[in-house]
Order: structure tokens, then sequence, then C-alpha cells
């Protein structure tokens, strides 16, 4: 039995190696699991101006005919089938190419890297290590509020929110940090996983 043991669970612990990151890898890394919360929140972007567009385009053409009968005579059923076009064209408008996609996914990549890292960093000035939860974010009462402002602030120029953003770290934790003994970061920041499951960040 205590071979076998070794052969699960001791074997396991041997290939769990510490990876060094700098920061383009994690910016990198951060963009590709971005990319379809990017994508999501483009397209909802593009539907939701398409949307506005047909209400106003709709208001126009209805207070145009309202004012003048004899437009309104003239238009039936050709003003109707006109605006049926038009209103089809701005349901389905044309959705965000790759290009785009991934252009804004580096970006939330390297914002997201450069966020957490100063949040961490500052955070560790006044303890020796910090005890992350699976967002890799220490608990909301052990860091000053004004940290978490500054936090949620630079995300502000994103296609994703903060509630993205969390999501994205998380994954990140799931496919990336837990299959790991733990990360050597940028600036001389560590990030250990201790038991398997706990995260920890501390200086190197």
């Amino acid at each position: 039995m205590a071979i076998l043991e070794f052969l699960l669970h001791g074997a396991s612990k041997e290939s769990a190696k510490r990876t060094t990151m700098d920061m383009h890898q994690l910016s990198a890394d951060l963009a590709s699991i971005a990319q379809p919360l990017v994508k999501a929140a483009l397209e909802a972007e593009v539907r939701s101006a398409a949307a506005e567009a047909w209400k106003e385009e709709a208001e126009r053409a209805l207070r145009t005919l309202l004012h003048d009968a004899e437009l309104l005579r003239s238009v039936e059923p050709e003003g109707a089938r006109l605006l049926e076009v038009l209103k089809q064209g701005l349901e389905n408008p044309i959705p965000p190419d790759e290009e785009e996609i991934w252009e804004h996914a580096g970006e939330a990549g390297t914002v997201i890297a450069s966020a957490w890292l100063q949040f961490l960093m500052l955070a560790l000035r006044a303890q020796k290590e910090l005890p992350l939860d699976e967002n890799l974010l220490p608990p909301r009462e052990a860091t000053a509020e004004e940290l978490w402002e500054a936090l949620g602030g630079s995300f502000n120029s994103l296609a994703i929110g903060p509630y993205e953003a969390t999501t994205i770290m998380r994954t990140f934790a799931e496919k990336i940090v837990a299959g790991s003994s733990g990360l050597d970061l940028p600036d001389g920041l560590s990030l250990d996983v201790r038991d398997g499951k706990r995260y920890v960040a501390q200086w190197r």
C-alpha cells in the first residue's frame, strides 16, 4: 500500500514543477483566456448599438410619416419594405472580426497582468505573505479598500469588466497555476501552491 501511495501521490508531487513567468508570457496566457469573454462582450456591444440605431431610425421615420400625409400614402407598400430591410440590417449587424477580438483580448491580458501584479506588490508592503483565494486575490478585509478601488478602476478602458476579469484570473489559477508547485513572477514576486490547493503570494 505504501508503494502504491507513493506512485499515486508522490509521483504527482515530483511532476509538479515550478514555473518562471515573465510579463510577456503572463499577459499572453491571460489574453488567451480572455479571448472568448472579449468576443462575447464585443458582440453584445454591437447588438446593443444596432438596436439603439434601429430605434432612432424607426422613430425618425415615423415622425416624418405622421407629419406628411402625402408622403405616408406614397411610401406604401414600398416604404414598409424599405423599413423592414433597414430593420433587418440593424438587427443583424456585422460581428467584430478576429483581428479586433484578439486586439482587445491582448489589451485585456496586458492590463489585467499589470494591475494584478501591482495590486499584490502594494498589498505585500504590509505583510510578509498574502493568502489568495481561487481568483488569486486576497480576502477583501485583509487589504486596503483603496487598492480594490484602484484594481477595479484599471478595467474601465477594457471591453470586459471586473466580473470577467475575476473569471479570467480564476481560470488562470485552475489551468496554469494549480498544476505547478508555484510561479516565479515578474518584479520579484512569488506565487506558491501549498498542499496542492492553497495559493500564497510573497516576495522571492
